[in-house]
């Protein structure tokens, strides 16, 4: 479909871009297949990148001319009402896109958190009133308590291709197996991982990750996470480690630093 000269490509560039010209020849009866080639159709509504320059993975067609080849002018009569000629000299124009600066601007990493908690209610077992009898009567009566939480999300902006989604579906459920950020171990819990690709002109098939936490935090005990729930069997009664028989953590650790 397309023939290119001897002296085609030449390459231009400057700071903000790089160009190339590749300059040959077509039938003129395929100026419309070799247009359509080089800018395709849109598919489902979405917009279709322009064809790259052989090699490139940054450079795409941006503008092309058709005209009449010098050496063969001949009119073709009586086929269009429009002057139809044997062949069409081209020139196909190639640039790279201006990148387009996010709404993120430079950044690479984002972090925002909220606070937010959940009520645990207390064994009646345990407790009593300040005053009078001080022994609690009503069987049906449980104390609840507010323990602090935060929600935390840190967001990578341009993570490179490929993403190991594997990573974060390992350490989903478990909680850092030492100090992350500015949470001691065991305080803060792995939710997953939301995640989106953005593709670029330039080539750019970067990744935007979303990693959700929650931490926990009783009564401000930095030591006191997780796997800490309120134990009334003791005396005094207080926050203590819960196990499963054999010594495995209700709550499994992981190396969150691998997130980064």
């Amino acid at each position: 479909m397309f023939v290119e000269f001897a002296n085609s490509p030449t390459y231009g560039g400057s700071q903000t871009e790089l160009s190339a010209v590749r300059r040959g020849i077509c039938a003129w009866s395929d100026i419309t297949a070799l247009f359509a080639q080089l800018f395709p159709a849109s598919f489902g509504g979405f917009p279709v990148f322009p064809a790259l320059f052989p090699g490139s993975n940054v450079l795409f067609a941006q503008h092309v001319t058709f005209q009449p080849f010098p050496n063969n002018n001949a009119i073709i009569t009586g086929v269009s009402p429009v002057n139809s000629y044997s062949w069409a000299e081209v020139e196909i124009e190639y640039k790279t896109i201006p990148y387009q600066q996010s709404s993120t601007g430079g950044s690479i990493l984002t972090r925002r958190g909220s606070a937010t908690g959940e009520f645990m209610t207390l064994p009646n077992l345990r407790l009593e009133w300040a005053t009078g009898t001080k022994a609690v009567k009503n069987p049906e009566l449980f104390a609840g308590k507010m323990i602090g939480m935060e929600s935390w999300t840190i967001t990578r902006h341009r993570v490179a291709n490929p993403l190991n989604k594997a990573l974060f579906r390992g350490l989903r459920g478990k909680v850092n197996d030492t100090q992350f950020e500015e949470f001691p171990a065991e305080t803060l819990l792995f939710m997953g991982a939301d995640y989106q690709q953005t593709l670029s002109y330039q080539g750019d098939d970067s990744w935007q990750v979303d990693l959700h936490f929650v931490s926990r935090n009783i009564d401000g005990e930095t030591s006191l996470g997780w796997n800490h729930f309120f134990n009334s069997e003791v005396e005094p009664p207080a926050w203590d480690r819960l196990q499963l028989k054999g010594g495995e953590k209700i709550y499994r650790t992981g190396n969150f630093n691998l997130l980064y």
